[in-house]
């Protein structure tokens, strides 16, 4: 599975480094709000950190004395760090090969294929994906580093953690399932979408130390060719509060459902005093943009 989530952090123009400079300073610009109050952070850990170039790791270096970057992808990480002078680079710790939803701990993709490579019955297969949270929760996942960090920060994860993947797997063999049966399955698998999602946001309370903050932003709405981003609209709005309502009601027709299901649940678990959202412009690729969400604060207390 880590072949194929390198393939996605490969899937860059050559100056994607300076295209993604505004976003980057978006992205510092919600964390040094996320941090404004001035309590010490030491240790930060960057789920998702990938190939980093949506992170500024001399500003992250700045603000953290130690920081954790954790990935699927082993190779794109130690390629997101090479640049940096080896003074940083002992300060900074590498783990790869992290799948956030432990799947590949229950072998959820190679027993999913081998269903759908024999024609399961649809009932099999429901079986099969509703038993799946009960085997995860099984499952350990960084047990080392629980509660270790006074900041937890999530890179753009919600809409890469699952559901591109298995969609991918389920287009090889659509053809043997009638159009009623692709239907259930993928509510099925909808659903357990939403359950990894969940469970991600419990992971990153587990990594917390008490009174820590969380840190995440999220591409919500994509913009291309065919579906361009409303910018007359946009712009005539002269007010920043009617604009970032513009952006909430766009987000409410057309938004990635893994990343509302995220950012919604990460929300509730946040408390309202300090909590920070920020919106922008996520100049992705020459013919794709996002809208990118990002959610900071402390998590309510006695909140599982």
């Amino acid at each position: 599975m880590s072949i194929f989530y390198r393939d996605l952090n490969h899937e860059r123009i050559q100056d994607r480094w300076l295209e993604w400079e505004g976003h980057r300073h978006e992205i510092n610009l919600l964390i040094s709000r996320s941090l404004a109050d001035g309590n010490e952070r030491n240790r930060a850990i960057v789920l998702g950190a990938g190939n980093c170039d949506d992170l500024d790791l001399h500003y992250f270096c700045d603000v953290f004395e130690q920081l954790t970057l954790v990935d699927i992808d082993a190779l794109s990480l130690q390629e997101g760090v090479s640049r940096l002078a080896p003074e940083l680079l002992g300060r900074i710790e590498l783990l790869g090969s992290i799948d956030f939803t432990k799947l590949d701990q229950v072998n959820f993709y190679s027993r999913f294929n081998d269903l759908l490579q024999r024609k399961a019955h649809m009932s099999e297969i429901s079986s099969f994906l509703t038993q799946i949270p009960s085997e995860i929760v099984r499952c350990s996942l960084l047990e080392p580093w629980k509660g270790r960090f006074s900041v937890v920060i999530s890179s753009a994860v919600y809409t890469q953690i699952f559901y591109i993947h298995v969609l991918t797997l389920l287009a090889v063999h659509a053809s043997s399932y009638t159009t009623e049966e692709i239907t259930v399955l993928i509510d099925g698998l909808k659903t357990l979408r939403d359950c990894m999602v969940k469970a991600y946001n419990d992971l990153m309370l587990y990594l917390l130390e008490e009174d820590g903050t969380i840190i995440a932003w999220s591409d919500v709405v994509k913009f291309d060719e065919h579906s361009p981003f409303p910018e007359e609209q946009f712009y005539a709005i002269n007010n920043e509060k009617e604009r970032m309502q513009f952006m909430f009601d766009i987000a409410s027709k057309q938004g990635r459902e893994a990343a509302l299901t995220g950012l919604h649940d990460l929300h509730g678990r946040l408390h309202s005093e300090d909590r920070q959202f920020a919106c922008w412009i996520w100049p992705y690729s020459s013919n794709r943009h996002y809208i990118t969400f990002g959610i900071s604060g402390k998590i309510v207390k006695g909140h599982p």
